[in-house]
Parts: structure tokens; sequence; C-alpha cells
């Protein structure tokens, strides 16, 4: 593996480069011998870091693949959820009306509710428990905040619309009314 000193003057200051790292007297075969490990250590470093590159990618592609599959119905559940909140209206309406009722068609669009919403816990798709909870902005969403005695500061005392989780990723945040921190009236 003898390099030809001819026209480049990179490969003459390569080549000087090594005579003066070692001390004379040393044959033309040891440098050459130092010039190929060296060699040898950059290739392997580069090839190190290749496959750690390849085994990062790799990671990331499953853990997307991963993600993809675990979310893939996030649209899906998020457009029926409107559907669920409808029926749940529907239920409390025709319950809250106080006169005769259709029980028939009562039963049946609780049924409907109750499939749609086994349907999406299935998928992974769960409420997320609001009342009687404390507040947590990263859960619900408040609408307002009222004083309430036997509530304690803070805490969820109605629910306009349930919130909904799918795997760990919040899917709608749970719309609430809030206990307001009671205030020192001090009057003199």
């Amino acid at each position: 593996m003898r390099k030809a000193f001819t026209e480049g003057t990179d490969e003459v200051s390569e080549a000087s480069d090594l005579i003066e790292e070692f001390p004379p007297g040393l044959g033309d075969e040891s440098v050459e011998l130092a010039a190929a490990k060296r060699e040898a250590a950059e290739h392997y470093d580069r090839f190190l870091r290749t496959r750690a590159e390849l085994e990062n990618v790799l990671r990331r592609q499953e853990r997307e693949r991963l993600d993809l599959s675990r979310y893939a119905a996030e649209a899906l559940a998020r457009d029926l959820l409107t559907s669920v909140d409808d029926l749940e209206r529907a239920i409390e309406h025709a319950s809250a009306g106080g006169g005769a009722q259709d029980t028939a068609l009562f039963s049946g669009v609780d049924l409907v509710r109750k499939n749609l919403l086994a349907a999406l816990e299935k998928h992974g798709v769960v409420r997320v428990p609001a009342l009687g909870e404390p507040f947590d902005p990263s859960r619900h969403e408040a609408v307002a905040m009222v004083d309430v005695e036997n509530a304690a500061p803070n805490t969820v005392v109605a629910e306009h619309r349930p919130g909904y989780m799918i795997g760990d990723r919040l899917l709608r945040p749970a719309m609430v009314v809030v206990s307001r921190p009671k205030a020192n009236a001090d009057t003199d």
C-alpha cells in the first residue's frame, strides 16, 4: 500500500507528518503501518457513529409507528364525541320533561349512547373525571367560578361538557364550573 508522491502536495505533506511522528531510523513499513492503523481507526469510528445513528432512526421510527397506531382513532373519536354529547342532552331533556315519556324511544337513545361510549372505550377513549375533583387546567376548562359553601376551593362543582382522553393524550378538556376560594370578609 505505497502511495505515489508525484503530483499532490497533500499526499507529500501527509507522508512528512507521519515521518515526523516516528523517530528517525524506522523504515517505510512502520510509517505505512501507522498510517494504515490510523485510517482503520477512522473508518471504525465512522462505522460506530453510522451504526448509532441508524439505531436512533430505527427507534424513532418505531416510536412514531406506535404513536400512529395508538392515536389513529383520535380524529374519528373527536367527531363522534359531538354525537355522544347530543345523545346525552336528549336523554337529559327527556328525563327532565316530567311528562309521559316514550320509554322505548328513551331506552333506544340511551342504548345508542352506551354503545358509542363502549366503542370509543374499546379504542382507548376514556372520560376525564371532573365532578368533585380538584381543578386541573391540563384536563379541565373552567367556564365559571362560583361560591359554594360545602366545597373546597378550586374544586369542580359542575360539569357542562365531559372531557375525554385517548391513551395519555387529552382529546377534549372537560368544561367545568369551579368553586371560588372563600374571601376573608373582615367588615368593621
